[in-house]
């Protein structure tokens, strides 16, 4: 092959590759398209630079937020821990989910949200009249204080309520879960629905004994000094312990459950990952042998498109 001759353009004298472009000017041409590409090139450069300190930036901010959440529920979980509580059972020391936890078990009463006056009212019901009346308060503290106690009496007097219960994880000595003082009653929330319907079954039996109101109350008080005898006491403590120990054992099966789950789901994306490559592999045979579509019908329930197993694994876990 011959080389190109260059000549110039005006007296058709022959000219070097280089003197041929320095006279044309494309010599300079190409030089600043270079240049440009360089000064192109750079921004670029800088531009990712800035774009991935900026992703970068913003994984940081992701994840330190996500450690502050994770620093809270650690907390929450070892004050749960140092309490004997499950989230079901701290649950109960608020007023909303205390009442709705009510109104399930007791569907024939009325269970009211009162924020004051008794943070929930209880309304017992024997064939759709009331019969007597329970008032709770919620205090969730480590240590009782006078005026609490003053509080849930309060509560009791104005609501003319036959009992008070103040649902609580304070704890008095040799109390383990439940204890009286002036007439009100003082339980764990492990015991709190337990409680409440033997006061509620009590209830029911005084209205079906049709007693006149002076022996009705004494029956009342009779009832509250058997809540605070040591046989009463004691079931309610041993119900309010295996309920906690019950807590427990259901932490860890879920824990096993959780831990089984996770072996099943590695082997299910391991099984899809292989099935997908066999699929990939049969796709190129009959494309390299342009064999008629209905061939292709085979491979119909393999989505060849999806890289990644499309059950994610965190929505095994989105009702925990």
């Amino acid at each position: 092959m011959t080389s190109k001759k260059f000549c110039c353009p005006l007296c058709g004298k022959a000219l070097s590759k280089g003197e041929y472009l320095r006279i044309t000017g494309r010599w300079e041409q190409l030089h600043n398209l270079e240049a440009e590409y360089q000064r192109k090139l750079k921004v670029e450069v800088h531009k990712a630079r800035r774009e991935e300190r900026a992703r970068v930036s913003d994984q940081v901010v992701v994840l330190n937020r996500r450690i502050v959440l994770l620093r809270g529920q650690l907390r929450r979980l070892k004050q749960q821990s140092e309490r004997g509580l499950t989230p079901q059972l701290e649950g109960l020391l608020y007023e909303k989910e205390l009442a709705k936890q009510l109104a399930q078990k007791f569907r024939q009463d009325r269970i009211i949200p009162a924020g004051k006056g008794g943070d929930v009212i209880h309304y017992v019901c024997l064939n759709g009249k009331r019969v007597g009346t329970i008032v709770y308060e919620c205090k969730k503290v480590t240590k009782l204080q006078r005026g609490h106690v003053e509080q849930a009496r309060r509560a009791m007097v104005q609501r003319s309520a036959d009992f008070s219960v103040l649902v609580t994880t304070a704890k008095v000595a040799n109390a383990f879960g439940f204890w009286i003082e002036k007439d009100v009653l003082l339980v764990h929330p492990a015991g709190a629905l337990g409680l409440a319907a033997w006061l509620r079954e009590s209830l029911i039996e005084l209205a079906k004994a049709r007693m006149p109101k002076t022996q009705r109350e004494k029956a009342v008080r009779e009832i509250l000094a058997f809540l605070d005898s040591p046989s009463f006491r004691n079931a309610v403590q041993d119900a309010i312990r295996r309920t906690e120990e019950l807590g427990r054992q259901l932490k860890e099966e879920v824990r096993s459950h959780r831990n089984l789950w996770l072996k099943r789901y590695d082997h299910y994306e391991a099984i899809w990952l292989d099935a997908r490559c066999v699929a990939q592999g049969v796709a190129k045979i009959l494309e390299a042998h342009s064999l008629p579509s209905n061939a292709r019908k085979l491979l119909a329930p393999m989505p060849l498109e999806a890289k990644t197993y499309p059950v994610e694994k965190k929505t095994l876990f989105q009702w925990a």
